[in-house]
Parts: structure tokens; sequence; C-alpha cells
């Protein structure tokens, strides 16, 4: 049979980064990591492609540089890497490079040089491919250079199995692990093995190509008749079948699809039966004849699975399966699955609850269940295929009529925030964040509820809060490059002027009390936050400063009137958010610690309702809903776990009391901002989901862009991709 010679010509599905250290086949220190050291290093040519560095000196910094002889003679790429422990292998080190963005391709000939202080290692780049690998008769095949010795090892948990071969005239080489070779013993390749093909220099230094066998699974969803396919060699034809075996006809059903990578879709295939109506019983089978990895063939029984009512308020999901028949229940809110796993009773019952976390590993999380939340049920098979029932939560019908007031950015896309609203004398203001060719820049809009007008546009950093005071209204800003804060107001909406004697941190609330206006800052670490008073709102000063005392409190986002007293509460990232109050002139400390949760970094918002002080706090994951009746004891009232992990930022939300109900404005970054209300203070109802449809209006800033005007509700928000949008609904009776 001929054979021909095909360079860098495999189609290779790279799930994981496989990493293989340097085990047996060069002299390493293998006790530890010391001083004393071998260094070496391999280049990996395939899709991931990368360099990786072995056992240089822990913690120091190499260089690679990469010399292509076909752009003349000289260095065409370098990069450094500092050394650190192989998390595969703490007995060595590594340092790594990833070649994904190199301005010229990889091609045999290429000299890698690897160096640190005095030591230097030099490596051209060899030429290794990966042609066939049967996972049925244990073997694989390639073509190097004539000659060349190929070792190959199979990554394994427990063992490295490992083959050689040499090259024959024409390049090609196989080797077969199903035969015993220098004492290494037979070894079954299984689906969804890495392993490595390496051709090394005299100096140790290597080039491979890493390639995975397929593990490819079909499941299907019986209620949306729906089979997908997952793992399937790519650029191949499955074809697929399914059988009735209460119908004569066999199959009943065929389709062929080609394996393609799609961007944003992981899925080998995903395809609906057309008119067969998919159903428990229904046996499924997928093959395919790989051109590299050769034939797979996956059979499915349909199993009997159903998802049969929700608990919304308990988290708790209920369903049918066969008797005694185990399964997993999942459900994901955009950025985490939550996993359950049940056992249906004798009589196909079952049931997830996922209010509290369960003790296997990967359930330990919690999750409110709501609106926009996808639910899942899971019937694996011994095989890795399954059955599925699933669908997202929908309960639409209890939301408001949301109507969107502005244009986008109104009509700029780089008014990306309108991180503040208010009305004043007839009108509903809006003041926004611009950002123009990196500079920013505040604007001020305002509606007498037909149309909306710019009445300011000036060389600051947005208008961050507003507040009417004493027949003005007012604007105050974020820090802008080295200047601080600003503050600037107009008597008639549309002349503003800057005669307010204020310079120092950025505005983040202003608050009216005892005919006083205050304002809180945003601090910096170390310094605390401050918070200001005015009589008149020209002239500042001084209210209490250093963050109350504790240097950590960077901020004080919330704040309202409770009992004659004024509330602020804070932003601690160290020990958690606090609350103080003032009567104007002395200030108290009445909650500490993130109400025993240090976590709980911000207290973002407080409102007065119904005879209580409410208190929201966030970290990254969840949100919650504290209550007060005198200030001091405080009971929590509503607990949303908005994330299955965290994500970094804590959660920034707001409230505002309106028409009798007390609403909360919930960050959400990935599927948009919330909204939830309550008549009770302790009875939450979801009246918004999805960022008003938009998943770009991630949050609202704080309590400054929520407010009422001529009987509505209005919400501002940060679009950071068409621009910040203003929203509302009509009460309805």
């Amino acid at each position: 049979m001929e054979r021909k010679i095909r360079k860098l010509n495999i189609q290779v599905l790279v799930i994981f980064t496989l990493l293989f250290a340097s085990i047996s086949l060069f002299p390493t220190n293998q006790n530890s990591v010391s001083a004393q050291y071998f260094p070496r290093f391999d280049v990996y040519t395939f899709e991931e492609t990368q360099v990786i560095g072995w056992s240089w000196p822990l913690g120091e910094e190499v260089t690679l540089t990469i010399d292509d002889p076909k752009n003349g003679v000289g260095v065409d790429y370098t990069a450094t890497s500092t050394v650190i422990v192989y998390a595969d292998f703490p007995e060595d080190t590594s340092a790594e490079f990833s070649l994904e963005d190199l301005p010229f391709d990889l091609e045999s000939g290429q000299l890698y040089t690897m160096s640190h202080g005095d030591v230097t290692k030099v490596h051209e780049m060899r030429y290794i491919t990966i042609d066939k690998v049967d996972h049925v008769n244990d073997t694989v095949a390639g073509f190097a250079d004539v000659g060349q010795e190929v070792i190959i090892n199979i990554y394994n948990n427990e063992i490295l199995p490992l083959r050689k071969a040499v090259a024959d005239e024409e390049g090609y080489w196989e080797v077969d692990f199903s035969i015993p070779q220098n004492g290494e013993e037979v070894y079954d390749l299984h689906p969804g093995e890495g392993a490595h093909a390496m051709v090394y220099d005299d100096d140790g230094d290597g080039t491979g190509a890493k390639f995975r066998i397929p593990n490819p699974v079909v499941y299907a969803r019986a209620n949306d008749d729906q089979i997908e396919g997952w793992d399937w060699p790519i650029g191949d034809m499955v074809t697929i079948f399914v059988d009735d075996p209460a119908t004569t006809p066999n199959p009943d059903y065929t389709k062929e699809v080609l394996v393609e990578i799609v961007e944003g879709d992981p899925h080998s295939f995903l395809f609906y039966t057309d008119n067969y109506d998919l159903k428990p019983g229904d046996i499924i089978t997928a093959f395919v004849d790989a051109a590299v990895y050769g034939p797979f063939t996956k059979t499915l029984e349909v199993s009997n699975v159903m998802i049969t009512e929700l608990d919304l308020e308990a988290d708790i999901v209920y369903g049918i399966a066969e008797p005694e028949q185990s399964l997993e229940a999942l459900a994901f809110d955009g950025f985490g699955w939550y996993w359950r796993y049940v056992t249906a009773d004798i009589e196909g019952n079952w049931f997830a609850d996922f209010s509290v976390p369960c003790m296997q590993e990967g359930d330990d999380f919690t999750i409110d269940l709501r609106h926009g939340i996808w639910i899942d049920s899971l019937v694996p098979d011994d095989d890795g295929d399954a059955t599925l029932y699933g669908f997202n939560i929908d309960n639409s019908d209890e939301f408001l009529p949301w109507t969107q007031v502005n244009n986008d950015g109104f009509g700029n896309s780089e008014n990306m925030q309108i991180p503040s609203l208010a009305t004043f004398k007839g009108y509903l203001y809006a003041g926004v964040w611009q950002l123009h060719d990196g500079h920013e820049y505040a604007e001020v809009w305002r509606t007498n509820g037909t149309s909306w007008q710019m009445v300011d546009h000036r060389d600051t950093n947005a208008c961050a809060a507003m507040i009417e005071f004493k027949g003005y209204l007012y604007c105050g800003s974020w820090k802008f490059g080295d200047d601080q804060g600003k503050i600037w107001r107009t008597a008639d909406g549309q002349n503003w002027i800057e005669d307010v004697n204020y310079s120092s941190n950025e505005i983040n609330t202003f608050k009216v009390f005892n005919n006083i206006l205050f304002a809180s800052t945003w601090g910096s670490e170390g310094v605390g936050n401050d918070i200001w008073f005015s009589k008149d709102g020209v002239n500042w000063n001084l209210s209490i400063s250093g963050g109350f005392g504790d240097p950590a409190n960077l901020g004080a986002p919330a704040s309202d009137i409770f009992h004659g007293k004024l509330y602020w509460g804070t932003y601690n990232i160290d020990t958690g958010g606090q609350i103080w109050r003032t009567d104007g002139n002395n200030y108290e400390l009445v909650m500490e610690g993130g109400f025993g949760n240090s976590e709980n970094s911000g207290v973002t918002a407080l409102a007065t309702f119904d005879g209580y002080l409410y208190a929201t706090t966030s970290d990254s994951i969840s949100i919650e809903v504290w209550r007060s009746a005198d200030g001091e004891n405080w009971d929590k009232a509503f607990d949303l776990q908005m994330y299955a992990y965290p994500l970094g930022d804590d959660l920034i939300n707001g409230m505002e009391v309106f028409d009798g109900y007390l609403y909360i404005v919930i960050q959400n970054d990935m599927t948009g901002l919330e909204v939830w209300r309550t008549a009770t203070g302790t009875e939450w109802i979801q009246v918004s989901f999805g960022g008003f449809e938009d998943n770009n209006n991630g949050w609202s800033y704080w309590d400054n862009a929520i407010t009422s005007y001529k009987g509505q509700l209005y919400i501002g928000t940060n679009n950071f991709e068409t621009g910040g949008e203003v929203w509302t609904f009509l009460t309805i009776e």
C-alpha cells in the first residue's frame, strides 16, 4: 500500500491541555525541586500550541526565543516566563509559553532557544504527525523524519504506558500497545485518554504532537424531541438511528450530521427529530467511522424521566422516573451548575432540594430557583449516554409591564452609564457617565414625560449623584484624573454653575436631613471615606472623616432617615459592612461585621418601609435583606443566592419605596439586572428579569438611579454595549 507523507494534517480535538512531565525519559531530580537541575524543554505543535520548559530553577525567569529561517537571520519572537511548580507533578518545575498568537506558522526547522543565566538550550523543531489512532486495535501511527525515534506516552492517572518506534524509509511509524515492548505490559487504549508522540534531539529537548481519543456520548430529550452529541470526532459524519421496538420499521428515524466546530456551541451536534415523537423506550444508535480515530458506536435507550412540579418558595424540584432509579437533578444560573444526586422511590417519585447544601462533592452550593433559571434532570446509562428532561423556569405572568423611555445612551452608545435620577421642578433628570476617546465626561438630560433634552455637558467624571435642595438641583461627580470630586448645581435645570466650595473625594451619594445637605464620598484604602455637610449648598464642612474611624470603610453608598436619625451603610472589605447613625452631630455604630458575615462587605442600600428600616448587603454570589424595628436589632427578611461561584466583585443593588411596595434592584452580570418587590417585607416576588430583555443592562448604580416621577417608578441602567437606559412601568390595579 502506498503511503503518502502528510505534514501537520491531523484533525485533533483538543478538549484538555495535556501536559506531561519528564518522567524516566531524561535525568531529572525526582526527589524534590532544588537548586540542582537538568533543564530542558519541549515544543508542542498542534492546536493548543505551546513550549514548556522542564526542571529550570524555581521562581526564576527564563527566556524563549524563536528564529524562523524563512524570515532571514535573526530572532523573530521573544518571551519570558517565571518558573513554577508543575501542578500535575510537584517534584518538577515548569515554565510555560503559549504559541497561539505567533506572527508566523509553526514549521519544522525553526530554532527554539531557552535560557536562564549561563544555561542555554537550543532545539530545532522536528517533523512529527499523528495520522491514525485505532482505539479498537490499540495502535497509533504517523510520520516523522526517516530514521527518527518516536516515543509515545499515554496519559493515565495510574501509569504512563510507553511505546517506541523508528520511522521507516518513508517516514512512517507505528506502535502497538496490544503487544508488550521493553518490559512495558499490554495496554488497552480507552476513549477519553490523552497522549503525546515525541521526538527528541541529542540534548533531551523535544518536539511533540498531542492528541486525545474522543469519548463520544449521545443525549436525548424526549420532552423536546431533541438529540445531542458531545465529543464526537470533528470533521466526520455521524449517522443516528432511532428505533421504536413496538413498531415494524427498523429504524423509525435516520439522520446524518457532520461534526463541526461552531463558535459558542460546545456540542458536537444538536438537532430535533422533525416529525418523529421521541419517547421512553426508543433505542438511539449513533455511529461514526472516523478518519483518524476509527469507529465508534453508542446506543441509548430513552428513559422515563420527567420534572412534574416546582416549589419556587422552597426551592424544590419534583419529578418521576423508573422505580428506584438513580438520577441527577441540575440547575444553571448562567454562571455555574448546581447538582443534586437523588433516587426515585419504589413508586418512581423523586425530589431535589436546592435550598440546602448536600454532602457530595459538586453540589454543596444552594440556589434560589426563580425566573430564568434552567432546571434539568439526567438519567445516565452505563457508558455515559443519558436521557434528560429540562426547561427554563418562567413566571413571567407575575412581571410588571416595563417600558423604556429613552433611546439607548440618549442616542450615543458612549453614554454608557446612567448612575443617577432625580426629579426637580416638574422634570425627571438623568445623570450620565460618558466615555469618549478614553476621556470621561458628564451629561445631564431631562424630560417632562414626552421627550428628552440635554441640559448639561461638562469635562468631569459623570453626574454620579443628584438631589434637590433649597431650590437647586445638585450633581456630584466621581474623581477626575488627579482632581477630586466636584459638585455643581442649577436653579432652573438648564443653567449650571460650579459656585460650590467643595474639593474632596468623589461623591458617593447625597441625603437631606434636618434641612441640611449631606454627601458621602468614596475613600482610598488606608484612609476611609468622609461624610460632608452643607447648610446652604455652597459652603461644605466635614461631618466625620476616616471611614467613621475605620479606614477600611471605603464608602457609604446607603443612606436613609429612620426614627429621627440619619443612617449610613458602609462598604468594608476587611470585616464586612457597617451601619452608623447620627443626630447630625454625634455618630453611633449600630451594626458591624456584615450582619455576622464578613463576606457581606457592603451595606448597599437602606430604606424605611412599613415601620422597619431595611438594609441590603452583598458579596460576590448573593444578596441579603435585613430589617430592624429600632435600628439596632436586626432580622433577615430575604436571602437570594445569585451565582454558584464567587465572581470577584460584590453585587450592587438599590432599594426604593413606591406605591405600597419595597423594591430592590439587583445586579446580574449574566442575564441582566433583576427587580423584586414586597408588600410585607418578608414575601418577595420577582417582577423583572433579564435586564429588561437586554442582558447588557447588568446593574443600576446603588439607590442613586432609582426614583419615582408622576406616579411611576423609574430605573436607570448601565449598558456598556449600546448605552445606558431608563425604564419605567405604569401602576395597574
